[in-house]
């Protein structure tokens, strides 16, 4: 008996065992499974995040490609600016020492041209004492015809010509001095037409960089608007809307389409009743310009029409009554 329930008490203890050792590992199979789905899990988390970090990462290497665009370009304006600013001031100086000499020139140009009006004036007397001078010759060789006193006559004479040799000398002199002083005029001339054509070039060197300053300025107002707004689409777009706005029309502020074409038949409407009515010629070449300009460029219709519509509108007052004019400046409706 002792044995039978030996048996039985070690049986009870097995299955008390075994039923515990059961429960635990359905308990580990149950913690397995929620370590899987949290590895699983830890798995995608991981996967999301290296997706984030690669994007992140893409990103930030395009902006580092175009930060250093930008670096590029901004190295390149400033290049070309101190280029330009160099060029400007070699050019600034130029022109300073060009007006400087042209204006020694003109100085020297001045003083010859004294020179010559003194010296002119010196011949002219010469010619008035030379004259003095014959006419003494010739009174005197009356009055010694009339005496007969022969010495006395060739001793004048001899004298009076010897004047008439000595303002002759003097009257070739004055002409050589007057060629020579006007052949340095024409030469002085000719470098002041040489600088001025050497101005001229700077002159047109000056405004060349003017304008590629102005284009490198644009450049680099796009770059930093780009930059600003995140892309160039944006740019091209905000250039886009304010075209719009200055191509629509001024006066009605409405479709530029519609008014240039509202334009066009008022002007149509004006040719029909001057070509109809007695109206004078000029009123009818201004309205015919306006003809020209409705037909031909569109910035022209955009530009002219709305400003000399009034004056137009003033020309015919005397001929068309008011109410035409006031349906004329109404804006157009569909």
């Amino acid at each position: 008996m002792e044995d039978d329930r030996g048996a039985v008490e070690k049986s009870c203890d097995d299955s008390i065992i075994y039923m515990d050792a059961n429960r635990l590992f359905s308990q580990k199979d149950a913690e397995i499974e929620r370590l899987k789905r949290e590895v699983a899990m830890l798995k995608d988390t991981e996967a999301s995040l290296m997706l984030d970090l690669d994007n992140t990462g893409s990103a930030l290497e395009e902006l580092q490609e175009q930060n250093a665009k930008l670096i590029s370009l901004q190295k390149e304006n400033d290049e070309g600016h101190i280029k330009m600013m160099n060029d400007r001031i070699i050019a600034t100086q130029l022109q300073v020492k060009i007006k400087e000499e042209m204006a020694h020139l003109e100085s020297q140009v001045g003083n010859l041209t004294r020179q010559i009006a003194a010296l002119q004036c010196e011949k002219e007397s010469q010619n008035e004492a030379l004259k003095l001078a014959l006419e003494t010759i010739v009174v005197k060789t009356k009055e010694n015809g009339l005496l007969f006193c022969t010495d006395v006559q060739n001793r004048l004479i001899e004298t009076l010509r010897k004047q008439l040799t000595e303002q002759s000398l003097n009257t070739a002199d004055l002409a050589a001095r007057g060629e020579k002083i006007g052949a340095q005029l024409r030469d002085i001339q000719e470098v002041v037409a040489s600088k001025t054509l050497q101005l001229e070039v700077i002159d047109q060197r000056k405004r060349r960089l003017e304008e590629e300053n102005s284009t490198l300025r644009k450049r680099l107002e796009r770059a930093k608007k780009s930059e600003k707004l995140g892309s160039t689409d944006a740019v091209l777009m905000e250039e886009i809307r304010e075209l719009k706005d200055v191509l629509t029309c001024p006066s009605c502020k409405g479709n530029y389409t519609r008014s240039a074409i509202s334009w066009n038949r008022r002007v149509r409407g004006w040719l029909f009743y001057l070509t109809c009515t007695d109206v004078p010629p000029y009123v009818q070449s201004v309205v015919f310009c306006f003809h020209l300009i409705s037909e031909g460029d569109v910035l022209a219709r955009g530009a002219y029409l709305p400003i000399w519509l009034p004056v137009l509108e003033v020309l015919l007052e005397r001929r068309m009554h008011l109410s035409i004019s006031k349906a004329l400046v109404r804006p157009v409706t569909k």
